[in-house]
């Protein structure tokens, strides 16, 4: 096997644009087997981030160009900038017709980088080379904000360095997020619905992950359970079954296990 085939890829850490904003330096790191060399912006919790999934509000596509295109997407917390160029022409294509849609849920996964720019005094995060995005409906789109503040307070509980008046401004913000993806109707036990859900967003985010590292053969029901969990046959039918209701993932004509998001080969 030669070393390039070793490579394996970085997981998508969900991040909300408050904590995805507050990058300031870029490194790069080389693979042991010399070939692959690995870029990543560290956010003030201290993580290392070489591809990013969000969730927020589409609200502006711009485009001066057929091979370039700017986008912001907003979610409870900032604004995520993001574009895709000529060396990505086919996705581009499909991005730039996203203007028909906006506004819109959206989600979206790529790899981010800081950019130097007269307008700011400090870097500005970008996320340059988009992989896949997808429109969502309300009721995904809450339910990924709620696995993303999941993943905050997990790197913020991790974190020593992380000063007090950080840690106040994450919970702010973080206290925000879950009032406004509240279910309209159950806005006063909203509190009580996240904690109910946890143990869900913690097992699908395990059997996510073991489904993205296999994005292209995808994953059959007992690789997820040999590779990862240690759960009943009946209870992670039941749990893939849910997560298929969410519009998450979705069974090909093989029974592999994929997720939604797409790609632009995917897309018609």
């Amino acid at each position: 096997m030669s070393p390039q085939s070793t490579y394996k890829r970085e997981p998508a850490k969900r991040m909300l644009a408050l904590e995805l904003n507050t990058a300031t330096e870029q490194i790069k790191s080389v693979e042991k087997n010399g070939f692959n060399t690995t870029g990543y912006i560290i956010t003030s919790t201290g993580e290392h981030v070489n591809r990013v999934m969000v969730c927020g509000t589409l609200l502006e596509t711009t485009s001066k160009s057929d091979d370039f295109v700017h986008m912001k997407i907003y979610d409870p917390t900032g604004t995520i900038f993001a574009s895709s160029g000529k060396y990505n022409q086919e996705m581009t294509s499909k991005l730039i017709n996203m203007k028909n849609n906006v506004p819109c849920r959206f989600v979206l996964i790529g790899k981010p980088k800081l950019i130097q720019s007269e307008k700011f005094e400090d870097p500005l995060t970008s996320i340059n080379q988009i992989e896949s995005f997808r429109i969502i409906d309300e009721e995904t789109y809450r339910y990924i904000l709620s696995d993303i503040v999941n993943h905050t307070i997990n790197r913020l509980d991790n974190n020593d360095k992380i000063t007090s008046d950080q840690a106040r401004t994450y919970e702010t913000a973080i206290d925000e997020v879950l009032e406004q993806i509240a279910e309209p109707s159950n806005t006063e036990n909203h509190t009580e619905d996240i904690t109910e859900s946890k143990e869900n967003v913690i097992l699908d985010e395990d059997i996510f992950d073991i489904i993205e590292e296999n994005a292209v053969e995808g994953a059959t029901a007992d690789y997820v359970i040999a590779e990862k969990l240690d759960m009943d046959i009946d209870d992670l039918t039941d749990r893939l079954k849910q997560m298929n209701g969410n519009g998450l993932i979705y069974k090909d004509g093989l029974a592999r296990i994929k997720t939604t998001f797409m790609s632009a080969s995917e897309m018609v």
